[in-house]
């Protein structure tokens, strides 16, 4: 259930600014979670890196080691947001993350209308 206030997300370096407004239950929960996720941290400091500094260098690459790589394929390089490091990462685990985060986003959804429904 929320306050009756309205929920307008803040973001600051570490949480959301006005998640302490949200009483404790499923949805606070749910977008606790969603902010600690590894997925969601990358995609955020990788947009606002894209976005502040300069674009997260990238790669074709190819891969011959037969260590579980897809062999061949767009390598984001390494990059530092703040205090926060990301290494290297191949295009479609990104991709398979972003699938991740949407799906989230879904539940966060469904979580906010439970908790105006009830």
């Amino acid at each position: 259930m929320l306050t009756g206030k309205t929920i307008v997300f803040l973001y600051d370096e570490n949480n959301l600014k006005s998640i302490n407004k949200i009483v404790n239950g499923p949805l606070k929960d749910g977008i606790t979670r969603f902010l600690g996720l590894k997925e969601f941290r990358y995609l955020q400091d990788f947009v606002n890196t894209t976005k502040h500094i300069s674009l997260v260098s990238s790669s074709y690459s190819v891969d011959t080691t037969d260590n579980g790589s897809p062999g061949h394929g767009v390598k984001f390089k390494k990059f530092k947001y703040k205090n926060r490091n990301h290494n290297e990462k191949w295009g479609h685990i990104f991709l398979e993350e972003q699938k991740t985060i949407s799906l989230e986003y879904i539940k966060i959804g469904q979580l906010l209308n439970n908790s105006l429904i009830n």
